[in-house]
């Protein structure tokens, strides 16, 4: 074993990377927004066009968006809200300012909730149960906005609250006649 009897030396680099350095892409961006609302029908039309004008004309392979409402949305989101006109200004300006497929990247508008529009599925008094997720969570309440959430989500950490009341509580505001404050009838 000649190799036995080499000295170790260091590195002539502190760097640990083989490759060039390349800085990752941007992340989503969403511009403040205040002053005049728009619909989610304009708001996500707009956004809608702008994104896949932008792919496009950069020739980028563009990623299979959901039509709207979907596209504007986030996940699991309802009809509730208006967004900022300026907010959706400055999403379709950075689209369409994009110099190259690696400037691209999800350009989210900013909102204001509004549980009295016709789209929104909260309107009405509706209840709805909760569930889902691993821990118990109670029933949807029968006589109020919304139903309890469905615990902590299944990847674990803590869930957020959802519009009808925190996980496990319902939904009612108090024991109705012939209705558990729990929220499911006999």
């Amino acid at each position: 074993m000649a190799l036995a009897g080499l000295p170790l030396l260091p590195s002539c680099t502190t760097s640990e990377d083989t490759e060039p350095f390349v800085p990752a892409a941007e992340g989503a961006t969403q511009p403040s927004g205040d002053g005049t609302l728009l619909s989610e029908a304009d708001a996500c039309s707009e956004l809608l066009d702008a994104a896949t004008a932008a792919y496009k004309r950069l020739g980028c392979k563009a990623p299979e968006f959901p039509d709207c409402p979907g596209f504007l949305r986030p996940g699991g989101g309802s009809g509730c809200f208006e967004y900022y006109e300026n907010s959706v200004r400055s999403c379709v300006a950075a689209y369409t300012d994009a110099g190259s497929c690696r400037e691209l990247s999800p350009c989210l508008a900013t909102a204001e909730q509004n549980d009295l529009l016709p789209t929104c599925e909260l309107a009405g008094g509706e209840g709805g149960q909760g569930g889902g997720g691993s821990s118990a969570a109670g029933a949807g309440g029968s006589g109020a906005v919304g139903g309890a959430g469905g615990g902590a989500p299944p990847e674990g950490g803590a869930a957020s609250p959802p519009a009808g009341g925190s996980p496990g509580a319902s939904g009612a505001p108090a024991a109705t006649a012939g209705q558990p404050a729990g929220g499911v009838g006999p």
